[in-house]
């Protein structure tokens, strides 16, 4: 017998094994070709498989360790060995290392039963493995993840039991557990069982402290045995699962974020102490239809957010402080704070159906913005004890009809109320604040505003508030900027005299007819009666300090306006007002803004002489019909001044020195322009479709011209030579000049010189055209005109003996005569120091070479044919 077991031996260690013998390490590896199929071991003195010994072997299918007292397998052993499908060995396994057999997806047997520790990862991804010879109830230590996501169905936990690491049970097969006697000395981990979806009950044991993600997604746990004793819940500690019923420990030290997250609990009773109270705690607990709170305590973030049934919450007068979305997605519709409330989110109640809101007796002192923000189903709020409403309260709550006990609030934040439909809100006498938008399309029907002025007043309060019709404004003296903008059927307005400020667009797009001006009136904003109804306007009698563009545009009713003490007019002011045919104070105004006339019926002009501004199109459109603009140059002029203007037919440009771009635009009637005379520039286009306006006159002065005078047949130029900057006119316009005109061309065109005189003017009807006498008393400049423009009637009166008189000046005497330039008067004989010229006494030159040589030396200095002269003409005298 001897004799055969020896030749037994002799023949297993002398024949060919797939397997290496690691001496140095004294453990056994595989082969340099790759261990196939079963393998046996046979090394009685090596007692090891090397770390990675057969590490991710995918050809061997099970391992026998024989005649060894004692075995071991080292770190990652048969890690991702995936056929591996079981172990054996005669005698004991004693330890095995981290990740020994993690991913051998095909190890179903294996012998536990001497080991005490379970290294990390040992059997991860072991999915097949069902069978161990061993319920686990001597080992004292699993290291994290030691069978997750693993085959194993079965456990019993050791009295001793020192860890349970991280994860250990994860996605395994459990369908029942009871937890340790006792929590472990050295950890009890996370996510122990997370995705076991075969367990359905559990016993608690003597465990009171469940670790974070320790039952999450364990989809069918609906048993929970001794669930009383605990009183520590860990972060999603039994989130995913399907827990209908569950009865707290009246102290829990622990609720840990979303600790019940997307459970299907149905009624809860709060513990009356929780020391530590994470946010989501039942999230998107569906099933959830009934809280009961017992003391007073505070819901944090997210606490019920998306419980999507949850409509009744007694004690909710309890709690103490609303966290954000704390209440979010629920079916509440009625709700009561209570006395002790001090702070409430801005996004505690999104997303639910609240139908009524009761405010407990006193201030809640971090009521944050937005509470009730878009809860389209609130009808009713009780403001009870509050005086402050935050921003964006109520915004949005657009069947929020009801309102009661009003009277103490004294601060609306912004949009507080926007889009709200109560159509009364009787305020108190001290307002502290109404921000922006508080109102804004409201339904309030009419507003009494406290006596006492607002002390923050903000803009848009009641904007587009449709269905406003009456206003007092109290004892406001400051209306901000779209106060009152698009509230279309607004037509009483009650104590306006007291308001010194007028914001802009303050009372746009309203049914405004009259108003009464403050005498102490500052400012009135842009557009702030833009598209009103208002049918006459009187400024007070003092400068008002800022009127802003547009302030009575669209004013489509107003027919007079009364300047008062304003001087300077805004862009836009009274554009479009199309009765506007009354302005009494013109001759005040030294600013005339862009487009102020536009579009209006005011038919005539008295310019103050002092007119610094005429902004772009500032009369365009008008009904003016004749004008003259101020002697005195005026510093600014805008293009298209009196565009489109059709009724204009005459027009004396003044003292102004420049033609803008497009003044005349389209003025179809524009027959005779005057008052040229110290014209510098003419820009492009500035006479454009003007077909009436068939001559016209420009001075010495002119030195740029650069509208082509395409409607013109005519132009008398009164220069001696064409402008510096001279643009291509059109061929075929006729251009008359005087004799002292020194070219031939003015530009590319012929010059006609007829050198008439200043009594004439040029007869453009004779062919050719001809000089022709003026009437009487009539004269031209210099008889280079189409007309006799210069009416002499008035200063021949005050001129005796004056043949030509221009202006104020005699310019020409009787035959005869000469003109005294000194005293404005004719004289026969001209004063000392002067001499006769031909038409003016000649001022005398200071030094002469004597003896004389000329008539002027004998005459300026007294010599011999000056006596002659003189003795022959009172010789004459006396014979007749």
């Amino acid at each position: 017998m001897k004799f055969i077991l020896l030749l037994s031996c002799l023949i297993f260690s002398l024949g060919e094994n797939c397997y290496q013998v690691d001496q140095e390490n004294q453990c056994i590896k595989d082969g340099q070709t790759p261990c196939s199929g079963d393998v046996t071991v046979l090394e009685p003195t090596i007692n090891a498989i090397c770390e990675n010994g057969f590490k991710d072997n995918t050809q061997i299918t099970s391992i026998t360790i024989q005649d060894n007292d004692q075995f071991s397998f080292r770190a990652s052993a048969f890690e991702g060995a995936t056929k591996l499908q079981r172990v054996a060995s005669i005698r004991n396994i004693i330890n095995v290392g981290v990740k020994s057999f993690k991913g051998c997806t095909s190890l179903t047997t294996i012998d536990l039963s001497s080991i005490k520790v379970v290294p990390e990862s040992c059997f991860e991804g072991c999915t097949a493995l069902s069978e161990v010879s061993s319920t686990f109830g001597q080992v004292v230590t699993f290291e994290n993840f030691a069978f997750a996501d693993s085959g194993i169905s079965e456990i019993n936990f050791a009295t001793d039991l020192v860890k349970i690491g991280e994860g250990v049970f994860r996605n395994t097969k459990f369908t029942s557990i009871t937890l340790p006697s006792k929590t472990p000395s050295a950890g009890f981990g996370a996510h122990v069982f997370e995705g076991c979806k075969e367990l359905q009950t559990v016993d608690v044991g003597e465990t009171f402290i469940i670790p974070d993600f320790t039952f999450k997604g364990c989809s069918k746990l609906i048993t929970f045995n001794g669930f009383e004793k605990i009183n520590s819940f860990g972060i999603e500690s039994f989130s995913e699962t399907p827990l209908t019923a569950i009865t707290f420990n009246e102290t829990v030290t622990k609720f840990g974020n979303k600790a019940f997250k997307s459970t299907n609990l149905v009624t809860i009773v709060l513990p009356q102490k929780i020391e530590e109270f994470g946010t989501n705690v039942f999230d998107s607990s569906n099933s959830l239809t009934t809280v009961t709170i017992t003391s007073n305590i505070a819901i944090p973030d997210g606490t019920f957010v998306n419980c999507t049934i949850l409509s009744t919450v007694t004690g909710f007068e309890m709690i103490t402080s609303f966290g954000d979305f704390s209440f979010s997605s629920t079916k509440l519709t009625t709700i009561t704070f209570g006395n002790a409330v001090t702070r409430l989110s801005n996004k505690t109640f999104v997303n639910t159906n609240l139908v009524s809101v009761t405010f407990g007796e006193t201030e809640i002192q971090k009521f944050e913005t937005g509470t009730f923000k878009g809860i389209t189903s609130l009808t009713t709020v009780n403001f009870k004890g509050q005086s402050s409403i935050p921003d964006f309260t109520f915004q949005g709550c657009n069947k929020l009809l009801t309102l009661t006990d009003t009277n103490d609030v004294n601060s609306f934040g912004r949009s507080a109320f926007e889009g709200t439909i109560f159509t009364t809100f009787p305020l108190g006498q001290t307002i502290k604040l109404m921000d922006d938008n508080a109102f804004k399309r409201s339904q309030l029907t009419q507003i009494v505003l406290p006596e006492t002025p607002i002390t923050i007043f903000g803009n848009g309060v009641f904007e587009s508030s449709v269905n406003l019709r009456m206003v007092d404004l109290g004892g406001n003296t400051n209306i901000p900027d779209f106060t009152f903008k698009g509230c279309t059927p607004l037509n009483d307005l009650r104590n306006s005299a007291k308001v010194i400020s007028f914001g802009a667009s303050s009372f746009e797009n309203t049914q405004i007819s009259n108003l009464e001006f403050s005498p102490s009136l500052k400012k009135i904003g842009s557009g702030a009666f833009r598209n009103t109804q208002m049918t006459a306007v009187i400024f007070p009698n003092h400068q008002i300090e800022e009127i802003g563009e547009g302030a009575f545009e669209d004013v489509y009713n107003l027919q007079s306006v009364v300047i008062g003490g304003v001087t300077k007019l805004p862009n836009f002011i009274f554009r479009n007002d199309l009765l506007l045919n009354s302005v009494n104070g013109l001759e005040k105004i030294t600013s005339f803004g862009e487009s102020c006339f536009e579009g209006t019926k005011i038919t005539n002009f008295i310019f103050n002489n002092n007119v610094e501004r005429i902004g772009t199109r500032a009369f365009g459109s008008t009904k003016i019909s004749n004008i003259k603009l101020p002697e005195n140059p005026i510093k600014e002029l805008g293009t298209n001044i009196f565009e489109q203007c059709w009724d204009l037919a005459i027009i004396d440009f003044g003292g102004s020195t420049r033609i803008p771009q497009f003044t005349f635009l389209s003025c179809g009637s524009l027959s005779l322009l005057t008052g040229t005379e110290k014209v510098v520039t003419v820009e492009a286009n500035a006479f454009e479709n003007t077909p009436s306006l068939e001559s016209i006159n420009l001075y010495a002065p002119l030195t740029s011209l650069q509208d082509t005078l395409l409607s013109q047949k005519n132009l008398f130029f009164h220069g001696n030579q064409q402008p510096k900057a001279l643009t291509k006119i059109k061929q075929g316009l006729r251009i008359f000049v005087t004799n002292n005109y020194t070219s031939t061309k003015f530009g590319e065109n012929e010059v006609t010189k007829l050198n008439c005189s200043t009594l004439q003017f040029i007869d453009l009807t004779a062919q050719p055209p001809v000089c022709k006498d003026c009437e009487d008393k009539k004269a031209t400049l210099d008889g280079d005109n189409y007309m006799c423009d210069i009416d002499m009637t008035q200063c021949l009166a005050t001129h005796e003996k004056c043949q030509i008189c221009i202006g104020d000046k005699c310019t020409k005497c009787e035959e005869k005569l000469f003109v005294d330039t000194v005293k404005d008067e004719c004289v026969a004989e001209c004063p000392k120091g002067y001499y006769d010229g031909d038409i003016i006494c000649e001022k005398c030159k200071e030094h002469y070479d004597k003896p004389c040589k000329d008539a002027e030396c004998e005459k300026c200095t007294g010599g011999v044919i000056g006596v002659l002269v003189a003795c022959l003409a009172v010789a004459l005298f006396f014979v007749f």
